[in-house]
């Protein structure tokens, strides 16, 4: 197979085929694997497979829209409250590195899915934890709906040599 970094595009399209809860659990495992500030591991997840709740998921149509379309929506969460104070503000950056190491597998699995951002907006948090009954001691990162796909894309490459600054 492909190396899944040169290869994942966003998925907005899905096919009726399931998602198995073994492909779930290696998803939020590879998750977990991340880089995170003092080894804190500040995530929770929460697995959403509710034909209902997913449409209401996100406060845009579009995105609404592929929430229903996929068979599961995984929903990365960050604890509020940490042993070690000092990791509270890497929160975001251990989730980021959390959410890419879940598309990669998405991906490695030949599964596809799309990063929707709810942290830092308010206004999502709150549709969120709303949402899905989340309370205060988590707060919603990001919504990834994830399926197989339904359309395929390439790739473009994105890498550009000119950002890039030698410093000997």
């Amino acid at each position: 197979m492909a190396d899944p970094i040169f290869t994942r595009t966003s998925t907005r399209v899905f096919t009726n085929e399931p998602v198995t809860d073994q492909e779930v659990t290696k998803i939020i495992a590879a998750g977990m694997q991340a880089a995170n500030a003092m080894n804190n591991q500040p995530w929770e997840f929460y697995v959403v497979r509710n034909k209902e709740l997913k449409p209401k998921l996100a406060n845009f149509p579009q995105n609404a829209a592929v929430c229903e379309g996929a068979d599961v929506v995984i929903v990365p969460c960050y604890r509020t409250k940490a042993e070690n104070p000092m990791t509270l503000p890497y929160r975001d950056i251990d989730l980021a590195s959390c959410c890419q190491n879940m598309l990669i597998e998405i991906e490695e699995l030949g599964l596809g899915a799309v990063w929707q951002g709810v942290s830092p907006n308010e206004q999502r948090i709150a549709q969120v934890k709303e949402t899905l009954g989340i309370g205060e001691e988590l707060t919603p990162f990001a919504l990834i709906p994830v399926g197989h796909k339904g359309e395929v894309k390439e790739q473009v490459s994105r890498y550009d040599a000119s950002r890039v600054h030698l410093v000997k």
